[in-house]
Formats: structure tokens, sequence, C-alpha cells
């Protein structure tokens, strides 16, 4: 893909050692079963600095957040999915009805094609249903936004990365329609860097959104060997943002 960002160098802006992350391999499978039994097969990537190689937490429980509300989230809408990694929620929203759905994620051939790939093996012809865009946050999202702005915008363990809050943020007031909402999921996989996690809600109201807390729920820490509380670790938040009015 021309003009592709180089993402040599990405372990740095997440503040992981050079050696974290381990030589491209092979792919990996997981199965992840919706709350209506359908099993999907989610393809991940043997190793990558913006974590395309994991099914986060996060995302599972914004996938069955949407199947149990698709009527509200879901049906009829136009709905944007940022920084999707394996894209498990885009694709519970074009499985329950979404109007149209646009899942993005950092620009790298690598995992924007294993979108592609997750998006056809699990949705019948989604042609003309879904779209797969590389976007970086803070940019024109004008190749992806369609006649109106989006009902509904997902991030889903999105507020780790700290230096890039105020580019989301941009990304969401210019995608966002007035009577639209955004569901924000996350866990503090960094107990010592909750306070920085939680800037993106403070970010959010001063870009004039309302903040709701709407859950809590715990699941077993994504990485076990992580240092910090466990319950901490274990504990996924989610959020409702609203336009102020």
């Amino acid at each position: 893909m021309p003009g592709t960002p180089d993402i040599s160098g990405l372990s740095l802006l997440f503040g992981d050692p050079d050696d974290y992350f381990q030589p491209p391999g092979p792919p990996s499978f997981e199965s992840f079963t919706t709350r209506s039994n359908r099993t999907l097969s989610l393809r991940l990537l043997n190793s990558h600095p913006l974590w395309g190689h994991r099914l986060s937490n996060s995302g599972k429980h914004v996938a069955d957040f949407l199947e149990e509300n698709r009527e509200d989230w879901c049906r009829g809408k136009r709905v944007l999915e940022l920084g999707a990694g394996a894209a498990l929620p885009g694709i519970i929203a074009a499985l329950n009805g979404a109007q149209l759905t646009v899942i993005t994620d950092y620009p790298d051939i690598e995992l924007v094609e294993n979108i592609r790939y997750n998006v056809e093996k699990n949705i019948d012809d989604p042609r003309g249903k879904v779209i797969v865009e590389g976007y970086l946050w803070g940019n024109s999202p004008e190749s992806f936004l369609p006649g109106e702005k989006f009902d509904v915008l997902i991030l889903s363990d999105l507020v780790f990365n700290h230096s890039e809050h105020a580019k989301l943020i941009s990304t969401c007031k210019k995608t966002l329609c007035r009577e639209g909402k955004i569901l924000v999921s996350f866990i503090h996989h960094r107990p010592y860097k909750q306070a920085e996690d939680l800037r993106f809600l403070v970010l959010a109201e001063e870009g004039g959104f309302e903040v709701e807390k709407i859950y809590e729920s715990k699941m077993t820490p994504m990485f076990e060997e992580d240092r910090g509380d466990w319950d901490v670790r274990a504990t996924v938040h989610g959020y409702v943002f609203t336009w102020k009015k």
C-alpha cells in the first residue's frame, strides 16, 4: 500500500521495550461465541505493536453488549469502529442489523488486511454493508465518511494510548452525528497509569461530550504476568459519550 506509515518503533509510543514483540510468524485463531450461539473465528496476527495479535477482553464485552442492545446500538445504524484490531465489535454490529459498518485501524497493510479477512470469513456477502479502511486518528475521515455522520462510534481498549487521546477525541468530533453516541470500553492494564487512562474522559468532557458510566464487569486479566492489582486489571469499564445539549 503506497504511503503506508512505517510501524517500526511503535513500541516506544506505547512504552514497551524494543524486544517486546516477537518476529512475525503464522497467525493464530480464536473463537468467539455470540449471545445467539453463533461461533465466529477471528484470525489474529502473530505479533504486532498495535495488539492485532490479541482479542481484547474489552472487545469481547462490547460484542456482548452490542448484541444484547442491538435495537439501540446496531439496527439500522451507521457504525464506525476505531482501532478495531481483530474487529470483533464491528463484525457484531454488522451481524446485528447495522445499515453500514466502517471498521478502521492504523493504516498498516498487515493489520488492515487481517480485518478484511475476518470480515469476509464471518459475514455473508459484506459488500455494501461493511467497509474496512486504514485510518490515522485526527486525520480527515472523508475517505470513509458516508453522506451523513455516524450514529454509533465504538472505541474498545484504546485509552492506554495516552499520547493519542487528543487525536482520538478530534476524530470522534468529526464523525459523530448530533444525536449519535459513542461506546467506550477499556481496562486499566497498567494500574499505575489509571490517572493517564482516565484523562481521556476529562478530554471528552472538555471537547463537548457528556460522559456516563454504564457498566463495570470483571474478566480474567489478559496479561497475567503484568504487575499491579489483579482486580484493577480484571475490570472492564464501559462508558457512553453523547454531545452536550
